[in-house]
């Protein structure tokens, strides 16, 4: 048997080190390799780890939640008129989309604009995928249909802000229960059925955007801390 990385692991492992990241992600899927794929089938791999070191920055589980194994979609594949892709730390595109003929065909275009192509590969992780709807390679996500390229692109981010997404420690999912519980039973109690509802409804939706954010946030402040 081979464990095969996924696209988003090896892209991180390259980010991180360039020069030995792949053989250090090679290193340690080794060590969670079962012996034959029959063992593997039948559960008895030779391992006792429950987590896989990657690098210094990246630690994962090996049986993950189903939190654990969702990206957090981040990066739109079709904006509104108006709206911009999200920009990084020095004011640089997130994402730039372009034709691939503009990289591999000089005759169609000029070689100026073949220059511009290129730069934009420099220094820069580039995923090649199809986006035309006969491809069959469109998805639906959070943010709307987006060919499978975008969802790599998504995943490879995800991974490299968040790592394995990790649910609030038990005591923050407490509290915020017991806020929310508070919140409802004082609106049923001043409105009547409907207009409960609909206030209460309101105010977890506002509340629940910074609140993700901010739990997003400390989760990966805690997430790095302990690493």
């Amino acid at each position: 048997p081979v464990v095969v990385p996924s696209m988003q692991l090896l892209a991180v492992a390259l980010l991180n080190n360039p020069s030995q990241g792949v053989a250090q992600l090679n290193q340690a899927l080794a060590k969670v390799k079962p012996a034959t794929c029959e063992m593997d089938r039948a559960g008895t791999a030779p391992h006792n780890a429950t987590r896989v070191s990657i690098n210094n920055d990246l630690q994962l589980t090996l049986s993950p939640s189903r939190l654990q194994r969702r990206i957090l979609y981040t990066i739109p594949w079709e904006l509104p008129k108006g709206e911009v892709r999200p920009s990084t730390s020095q004011g640089q595109l997130l994402l730039s989309t372009l034709p691939v003929h503009n990289i591999t065909e000089r005759h169609e275009i000029s070689e100026r604009k073949q220059a511009a192509s290129q730069a934009l590969l420099r220094d820069s992780i580039t995923v090649i995928g199809s986006s035309y709807e006969e491809s069959r390679d469109i998805y639906p996500t959070p943010l709307g249909w987006m060919p499978g390229a975008l969802v790599i692109v998504n995943a490879i981010h995800s991974l490299q802000q968040y790592g394995e997404l990790t649910p609030p420690r038990f005591w923050v999912q407490l509290l915020t229960l017991a806020i929310l519980i508070l919140i409802m039973s004082w609106a049923f109690t001043h409105f009547n059925s409907f207009y409960g509802r609909l206030f209460t409804s309101v105010v977890i939706i506002i509340a629940i955007i910074p609140l993700s954010f901010g739990l997003f946030k400390r989760s990966e402040e805690r997430r790095v801390g302990k690493e």
